[in-house]
């Protein structure tokens, strides 16, 4: 299982919480705490549209297997 690290409200793998920390934002010019809160409002804006077009895709997926399986 991957790694997971809590940062404010959200649950984030370690891999693409080092490649951030580490890659990402030095040198950049973004505080850490704006990016953080930026990020953390913009993943719970977009949830329940995630989870809409998650959902829609497994119902085409599921249309596409019953296709083939025709």
């Amino acid at each position: 299982m991957t790694d997971r690290v809590v940062v404010g409200g959200l649950s984030v793998a370690g891999v693409l919480y080092r490649f951030v920390m580490e890659e990402a934002l030095p040198g950049v010019g973004v505080h850490l705490q704006v990016f953080r809160n930026g990020a953390d409002a913009l993943v719970h804006e977009l949830a329940a549209c995630i989870r809409e077009l998650v959902a829609r895709r497994a119902g085409l997926q599921t249309a596409i297997d019953e296709y083939h399986l025709r």
